[in-house]
């Protein structure tokens, strides 16, 4: 008898150890960001840091320009408002929740749709460096509307187009692709709680039971960090975080994309995106984190696969954009956030541009063919 309750007591000795030494090791900044980039499997971690950072804190999501969306997760806020962002860049929305792209945004013109998560929506960048804002400074016959928000995985943004009200005539939907988002799209939590998209049946599930309020996460708390990482390992071994899993959720939202698109008049367009790593420290592009394609190369290539399977027309500007850093453009400048880059988006923007002016010209000459034989 006295043995077992040895054992007991000795046993909640050490987990509770453990949870306090777990507990002491993510309030370190290089350790949560490095569980902050093992997506998926991080969600319960996430939850935690969330939590122990927001609690007894008055400033809610709403200073960062986000409202709670029951459908989506989070929104941007529908009104025109400045924002301030933790590098000291600004963004400007407009009472449609949407980040301003320049001028020419009340002109009676058609639309060019961009969606995509932070990269797209330009944080850290201000407004001028934006995507978007650059491309509807290059492209004059149109008007490029931002739909990007910050954090969203390629399910919500799907989300997103289906909700879009368009202004004007929609011809163009241009999807800015990073990796990362594949592994959003499973998740039930990023920042905020959220839907989470599978592919069940060789249809797209959407999963909205975890999308939660902040404050209903915050009350929820605290979490177990020994559960946590218990939940870590089953996440690993969940079929629908497989890579094939992650492929699979993913084509079927690119096809609703591509419906969607459809439905609006418009031709879909995905574009695979690089992503940068900025090292403050040597000032300089991180090229390890840069080159570090291998990873996540095969997923892609099945996905592209997959795509021209069904038609949907896709670019891959990685490499071009990567040979342009070899070549000497200086994708890092004092300005620049903790990723994104102002002369990169520069370089960015004008493939993009070259790629949406060909499928202009293809459209018109075709649209010249049919009229001549009219």
């Amino acid at each position: 008898m006295k043995k077992s309750i040895f054992v007991l007591f000795t046993s909640i000795v050490l987990v509770l150890l453990f949870e306090f030494s777990l507990g002491l090791l993510l309030k370190s900044e290089r350790v949560t960001m490095a569980i902050y980039d093992m997506e998926p499997y991080s969600s319960d971690l996430l939850k935690i840091k969330w939590i122990k950072e927001n609690i007894g804190k008055k400033v809610g999501f709403q200073e960062q320009a986000f409202e709670f969306n029951p459908i989506i997760g989070w929104s941007l806020i529908k009104k025109e408002h400045s924002y301030v962002q933790k590098n000291g860049s600004s963004f400007k929305l407009n009472k449609y929740g949407r980040r301003i792209t320049g001028e020419q945004s009340d002109f009676d013109l058609p639309e060019i749709l961009i969606l995509g998560d932070s990269f797209a929506f330009g944080e850290e960048v201000n407004d001028k460096h934006s995507v978007p804002f650059l491309l509807n400074k290059k492209i004059t016959d149109y008007n490029v509307i931002n739909l990007a928000v910050p954090a969203y995985g390629h399910g919500q943004m799907l989300l997103g187009l289906k909700n879009y009200k368009k202004i004007k005539m929609t011809k163009y939907t241009v999807l800015i692709f990073l990796e990362m988002n594949m592994y959003r799209n499973a998740m039930t939590f990023r920042d905020f709680g959220k839907p989470s998209f599978h592919r069940i049946g060789g249809k797209l599930h959407i999963n909205n039971s975890e999308v939660r309020s902040p404050e209903e996460i915050v009350r929820s708390g605290p979490y177990s960090i020994s559960m946590a990482i218990f939940s870590l390992f089953q996440n690993y071994f969940d079929p629908k975080f497989s890579d094939m899993g992650l492929v699979h959720s993913t084509h079927e939202i690119m096809r609703e994309m591509k419906k969607k698109s459809d439905q609006l008049g418009a031709q879909f367009l995905v574009v695979f995106a690089p992503q940068l790593y900025l090292d403050h420290k040597e000032k300089k592009i991180d090229k390890r984190k840069y080159l570090e394609l291998g990873t996540e190369e095969d997923k892609i290539e099945s996905l592209k696969t997959l795509l021209a399977e069904d038609s949907i027309l896709h670019h891959d500007i990685r490499k071009e954009i990567f040979q342009n850093y070899l070549n000497g453009s200086d994708y890092y400048t004092s300005k620049n956030g903790e990723h994104w880059s102002m002369n990169a988006n520069e370089d960015i923007a004008i493939v993009v541009e070259r790629k949406i002016m060909e499928l202009i010209k293809e459209k018109n000459s075709l649209a010249a063919k049919c009229n001549k034989t009219i």
